[in-house]
């Protein structure tokens, strides 16, 4: 859990720098964070499949697009989506739809409704600090720091070298990423060929999730 004050005194800790004391604070570091913060911001989230970004929604098809071939309904895409994580044609995402497609701003599918899990940009998901786990907000500072090293500091010569901010990112996004994993549920195996060839006699049925047995 952070704040922007938090982080910016974070960055500005590892660039050897004064801290703020207000986010308005008339100083040149902090315009200097304003300006590369939301591109950063923006790099870091779409990074990983962070779990305080996931955000679950039911969606009807849409009422004026309809696919030109292949699939019966088209879903817009919300303006807030940064990756797909689970689509399923029932509540409780078991089993997955499998049998969908993702083109800029829809889905296509051949059910309707469909309940979708996708990382958030939204300010109460993946843009929301507060929400940030610790290793997280280590790494957005030390990205943040490598970004405005030059331009705050008048040098490169922090970002260099095994203790450098450069190295010291790399293995913060390895350690966020890693304890991000230990957060998720694991996945649920899709049908295997073997188990979907001894349900022949229903072929053309849709599956629970909304995939179909082979023809």
């Amino acid at each position: 859990m952070t704040d922007k004050l938090t982080l910016y005194n974070l960055v500005l800790g590892h660039l050897r720098e004064r801290r703020l004391a207000s986010l308005s604070e008339n100083r040149e570091p902090r315009r200097v964070l304003d300006d590369f913060f939301d591109q950063v911001q923006q790099e870091c989230l779409e990074e990983g499949l962070w779990n305080f970004m996931i955000r679950a929604v039911s969606e009807d098809a849409s009422a004026t697009v309809v696919p030109g071939f292949g699939w019966k309904y088209a879903f817009t895409i919300p303006l807030d989506w940064v990756r797909t994580v689970l689509i399923s044609t029932v509540e409780t995402f078991s089993p997955p739809l499998l049998d969908y497609a993702e083109e800029t701003g829809y889905w296509y599918a051949n059910w309707t409704p469909l309940f979708i899990r996708y990382q958030s940009s939204d300010t109460l998901y993946g843009k929301n600090l507060g929400a940030w786990s610790g290793v997280f907000t280590a790494f957005v500072a030390l990205k943040l720091a490598e970004e405005a090293c030059g331009k705050i500091t008048g040098s490169t010569t922090l970002l260099e070298g095994p203790t450098g901010i450069s190295a010291r990112l790399k293995r913060a996004r390895t350690k966020a990423k890693s304890n991000d994993a230990m957060n998720q549920p694991p996945g649920e195996m899709p049908t295997g060929t073997w188990a979907r060839s001894r349900r022949g006699f229903l072929r053309g049925v849709p599956l629970p999730g909304g995939t179909q047995y082979d023809d």
